[in-house]
């Protein structure tokens, strides 16, 4: 079974913030918007957000976007965007972690379910989200829980 190991060390309140403003801003545009933005490439430095978000090192992130450890280093280094496909990655995080605060209520709870290994699953939903596979299957658990299904 695949885990997320959980940072221990304080954690930066502004990356917190701003993976909130980036949660937020991913959905609340409209598709069009969303796909310029991933063209564009997202600014790699919201990898510490959503690191800092969750409380796991940088590296899980980088490894749930697809992006090698050494690659992450330079680009947050250099303050560059990230590819389009990393960007895709790092907005369906937001997405679906939004769609968890949705079924559980609070965006600890869903911060917690997205961390914890899920018997269904067979790991954390957080690590499924490196694939569209492993990201549906989140989302279908999270439907049947959020209507009653078996998960």
């Amino acid at each position: 079974m695949k885990t997320i190991a959980v940072k221990s060390t304080a954690q930066s309140r502004s990356h917190i913030q701003g993976f909130a403003a980036f949660q937020e801003s991913v959905i609340h545009s409209n598709p069009k918007i969303r796909i310029e933005r991933i063209r564009k490439g997202i600014d790699s430095q919201f990898i510490i957000s959503v690191s800092d978000h969750f409380k796991v090192p940088r590296e899980s992130i980088a490894k749930i976007i697809g992006l090698p450890t050494s690659t992450m280093n330079r680009k947050l280094k250099a303050k560059s965007a990230l590819s389009s496909s990393e960007s895709e990655r790092l907005e369906r995080i937001a997405m679906i972690e939004a769609e968890a605060e949705d079924v559980f209520g609070t965006p600890e709870k869903a911060k917690n379910w997205m961390l914890k290994n899920h018997m269904t699953l067979g790991s954390a939903p957080l690590s499924m989200l490196d694939t569209d596979i492993g990201a549906t299957e989140v989302r279908r658990v999270l439907n049947a829980i959020a209507y009653g299904g078996a998960a």
